[in-house]
């Protein structure tokens, strides 16, 4: 890797990992718990009930995340993390005097 990206086109996750781990494809797993948002403890004891969400593998006595699990987990997560807005449900209660007045046609919409 020479460090720079090509500018013509937005780099995959890939690129950007292995970027950051300087071309390694075997990540230690608890900096590959935390690129996706994990503390090192919760990935620890979710891996212990089996419900870690990221495919591990053991070396030398020692726990890693190969990159391409690791980039595959992270566009899963760009991809579904944010579904499409839900109407927010109606509050209980009275409506305030500003939605009255809103709704009255009185007050311009926010």
């Amino acid at each position: 890797m020479n460090g720079d990206f090509n500018m013509t086109r937005l780099p995959t996750t890939l690129e950007i990992l292995l970027f950051r781990f300087n071309g390694q494809l075997m990540i230690p797993f608890v900096e590959g718990a935390k690129v996706v948002g994990f503390e090192a403890q919760t990935a620890r004891n979710q891996l212990s009930k089996n419900s870690f969400p990221i495919e591990t593998v053991m070396n030398g006595g020692r726990r890693f995340i190969h990159i391409r699990e690791l980039a595959s987990y992270v566009d899963k997560l760009t991809n579904s993390q944010y579904p499409s807005v839900a109407p927010l449900k109606a509050k209980r209660g009275r409506p305030t005097k500003a939605e009255q007045l809103r709704k009255a046609g009185r007050l311009p919409e926010v």
